[in-house]
């Protein structure tokens, strides 16, 4: 009777079992943030006060961020490099990005100044709120998977969570599938540019940077660049994770990076 242990490796089999368990947990942490934010955004009164319109959006894209937060004090992370570095190791791979978010503002920027400020601060807190789940908290908790696939998962969670806030929040289905796209490859992307600069903070600030371009221009950008964006994001992940692109030589104040 053959051995069904037979050409079994124990070794293969510990890394999918820890990888099959980072992406049910990192799975299961993109959920408990979008379910944090819903129930506070349908939890917590109206709140926009002239002064500031924003800022009951503001509080609930603070209150999710006690997700990511909780779980960085419970595990210990405060000294993660993604964590505590403020200038990113490349800085150069993100002038690509900084110009993207840019164009949204090509056709000029709407709204008073008050408006403006109080978006400004909304889309900064979201910024920080979104990259430190899924660039900070996820990618972390998906560090099993080999570089490539880590980057994907993080790009469909991400693109995925989109769907629920969608369902929610009651947005049309075309939009919906349109954003779960552009978000999936924004995520995979950014997740990718990580890898590189290790700094988590500026992905932040240029992910705010984007939202309010995007929303404070007179109308959505055309469906050829949305689109043509979301493809360059793809590629930049397919290209940021090749060996080559990841065995790149470290210097002496931050270490190769590859999680």
């Amino acid at each position: 009777m053959p051995d069904p242990g037979a050409g079994s490796d124990p070794a293969a089999d510990g890394v999918r079992g820890a990888a099959g368990r980072a992406v049910a947990e990192a799975a299961a942490l993109t959920l408990a943030w979008h379910v944090v934010l819903v129930a506070a955004a349908y939890g917590l009164p109206p709140l926009s006060p002239s002064w500031f319109p924003d800022l009951g959006a503001t509080v609930v894209n603070l209150a999710a961020a006690v997700v990511p937060v909780a779980v960085v004090v419970r595990r210990g992370w405060g000294d993660r490099p993604w964590l505590r570095t403020a200038w990113p190791r490349r800085p150069l791979l993100l002038v690509p990005v900084l110009a993207v978010a840019l164009s949204y503002a090509a056709p000029g920027i709407e709204g008073g100044a008050g408006v403006l400020l109080s978006s400004a601060v909304l889309f900064l807190v979201l910024g920080a709120s979104e990259e430190l789940q899924s660039r900070g908290v996820v990618q972390e908790v998906l560090a099993p998977l080999r570089p490539r696939p880590r980057v994907l998962c993080v790009g469909v969670l991400f693109g995925l969570g989109h769907v629920l806030s969608a369902v929610a929040f009651g947005r049309p289905v075309d939009d919906t599938v349109a954003q779960v796209v552009s978000t999936t490859a924004f995520g995979a992307g950014f997740a990718a540019l990580r890898l590189h600069t290790v700094a988590l903070w500026p992905l932040a600030l240029l992910h705010g940077l984007d939202d309010w371009c995007q929303v404070n221009s007179p109308g959505a950008a055309p469906w050829w660049w949305q689109l043509a964006v979301a493809v360059g994001y793809a590629a930049a992940a397919w290209e940021l994770t090749r060996p080559h692109a990841l065995a790149a030589p470290p210097d002496r104040r931050w270490p190769r990076m590859s999680r």
